[in-house]
């Protein structure tokens, strides 16, 4: 495993392990347990994402051995898929902050965040990339929800503008996502 140490003062960057994903799109994929769903969301996009995509995939801890599973899917999976093992929790690292490291790595103009819970069937993932080709479009996603004024409660939205994307799977404008950074450090 190439393991990220995880420190108490700082966490080590995701790029010294000198990784840089370049596709049309990179799929980044939260690994926090759950070996069952892992297996069907990699093997999902791996058979429905569309051609030259990459999967990033970021085991945060090889919790009940998914990481494991990770490294059976790579064999198969290969020209697709990354893996890298980080030796803290996301609990530890935080999902925000994990996001923002693996955007440091990825290039590419459209960039994909999913739950592992998210098992792709289809050409599920077209729709959204064509949402994109609007340039007033910088985040889409299967399921788009207004909150209210105190943003305590959330309801579902339709088509069109929402207040927030549900984080299961959205796709997000790589440039716009990356503009806003302000650091690399996990």
């Amino acid at each position: 495993f190439r393991r990220v140490l995880f420190r108490s003062e700082a966490f080590a960057r995701l790029d010294d392990l000198r990784l840089q994903i370049s596709a049309p799109l990179v799929l980044v994929v939260l690994v926090d347990g759950w070996p069952h769903d892992v297996e069907l969301c990699i093997s999902g996009l791996a058979t429905h994402a569309p051609d030259k995509s990459k999967i990033l995939a970021v085991d945060c801890g090889n919790v009940d051995d998914a990481g494991l599973v990770l490294e059976e899917l790579r064999t198969e999976c290969a020209e697709m898929l990354e893996v890298v093992h980080l030796s803290g929790t996301l609990d530890q690292y935080g999902w925000g902050s994990l996001v923002e490291t693996a955007l440091a790595v990825v290039d590419s103009p459209v960039v994909g965040l999913l739950d592992v819970s998210t098992v792709v069937t289809g050409p599920a993932l077209e729709p959204l990339l064509e949402a994109l080709q609007d340039p007033s479009v910088v985040a889409t996603g299967w399921k788009g929800v207004n909150v209210d004024d105190s943003w305590l409660t959330w309801s579902d939205a339709g088509p069109g503008d929402v207040d927030a994307v549900l984080g299961y799977l959205m796709l997000v404008d790589g440039p716009a996502a990356k503009a806003d950074r302000k650091s690399t450090r996990l």
